[in-house]
């Protein structure tokens, strides 16, 4: 089965260009056959036509079942609108895997599926390309942290198989009504693996549903940096997950803050709240929002930038 790798945020360092053949060798050896060209490693940053191109050219391509970022950072929001949304959400469904700054397409995708009366592209919040090298030490261990990531991976794409068909010589999703299905036992088999049912009571019932509360969100600054343009999805009755890294409490506290004064808190059914690295979670002002809004309130759920990171649906 072929995957497509993009580098459309920031450029990638030497560090990870250092680490690339083992994260390479590892995708090979579940059955992947990476597809990608040599731009996509330069350490400099590339122009924003280019990345738009390379983009929608993996997006398109028939012979990819998926697509993986090589990596996050900064920078997506330059693409937004020179992006061909109708003509990328007609293609063939293929399930997209990054997070961090990724996340600005999660929330355009959306939101523009929904003005053009189409399904969104399937993206899941995933780990990506050059944190796979790290999934083994020196000796080719794995760590603890790092082998739930690398099950959970293993388990998504042995499911995904199990659900492709051969058109036109390549491997491909078996069309976009089977994308809800997929999310479906990907999520059952996930939960009964990692017991995230542990981390609140509800959490299964909400994940599996019957698919009208799902999952929206992004990190925390890319959703702030959309606020009030025309990449914001509509959030009423849906479950917002958000997450972030590396900002002190007073920064968290503004952004919950712009959120709320946007009017983002009155209609969600629930809030969900990743793993925070390094980040101050402003717990009281949280949950203050949740009493006036009555929403559910998760967090410390193990998915973003913390040791965990489980996949999950974010469409």
């Amino acid at each position: 089965m072929k995957i497509s790798l993009i580098c459309i945020s920031s450029p990638i360092t030497e560090e990870q260009l250092a680490q690339l053949d083992k994260s390479l060798g590892y995708l090979r050896s579940l059955g992947l056959e990476p597809l990608y060209s040599d731009e996509i490693f330069s350490l400099e940053k590339r122009s924003v036509s280019e990345r738009v191109q390379e983009f929608t050219d993996a997006y398109l391509n028939k012979e990819t079942s998926l697509i993986l970022s090589v990596r996050g950072g900064a920078g997506c929001i330059e693409l937004l609108e020179h992006l061909d949304y109708e003509k990328i959400l007609k293609a063939n469904a293929k399930p997209m895997l990054a997070y961090s700054d990724l996340t600005t397409l999660a929330l355009a995708f959306n939101r523009k599926a929904n003005d053009l009366n189409l399904e969104p592209i399937p993206f899941y919040h995933s780990p990506m390309l050059f944190e796979m090298a790290s999934w083994f030490d020196d000796a080719e261990k794995i760590l603890e942290a790092s082998s739930v990531n690398k099950k959970i991976f293993e388990l998504f794409i042995s499911l995904i198989k199990e659900t492709t068909v051969s058109e036109h010589g390549g491997m491909i999703l078996a069309g976009r009504p089977s994308q809800l299905e997929f999310r479906k036992a990907f999520l059952e088999q996930l939960i009964k693996f990692s017991e995230l049912g542990q981390y609140a009571p509800h959490v299964k019932e909400s994940l599996i549903g019957n698919g009208s509360n799902y999952l929206i969100g992004a990190n925390l600054s890319v959703f702030c940096s959309l606020l009030g343009t025309a990449y914001m999805p509509d959030l009423k009755g849906k479950i917002l997950f958000l997450e972030e890294c590396n900002e002190p409490l007073y920064k968290m506290e503004r952004m919950f803050y712009q959120l709320h004064l946007a009017g983002c808190f009155k209609d969600i059914e629930e809030l969900w709240i990743g793993t925070s690295l390094n980040a101050e979670l402003p717990m009281n002002l949280l949950e203050s929002f949740s009493a006036i809004y009555n929403f559910r309130l998760v967090t410390d759920l193990p998915i973003g930038h913390g040791e965990l990171n489980f996949i999950t649906p974010l469409f």
